[in-house]
């Protein structure tokens, strides 16, 4: 029997609002914070299944209020069978 798989996963992020969960002290300037990630799974064997997402958030951090906005987007697979396909927003 061959199985195969294959297990992905990326984590960016660039916050200048916080730093190891300390808030930095308030500027004059507002800042942004973004995070990006993103995961792939591949199997082949008995059965075949293909998993991916991808996900992004930016936070406007001022001292006075923080907007977020982001998107999410999920795919999988199995047995080329599409269960799931979703996108999603937030703002």
């Amino acid at each position: 029997m061959i199985f195969r798989t294959l297990i992905l996963l990326t984590y960016l992020s660039l916050a200048p609002c916080s730093l190891n969960g300390e808030t930095k002290p308030a500027s004059d300037q507002p800042e942004w914070e973004y995070t990006a990630t993103s995961g792939a799974s591949f199997s082949s064997g008995n059965s075949d299944s293909l998993a991916y997402s991808l996900q992004f958030l930016g936070t406007y951090c001022d001292p006075h209020k923080d907007i977020s906005f982001g998107a999410n987007y999920y795919h999988i697979e199995y047995e080329s069978v599409k269960s799931t396909d979703i996108f999603s927003h937030l703002v």
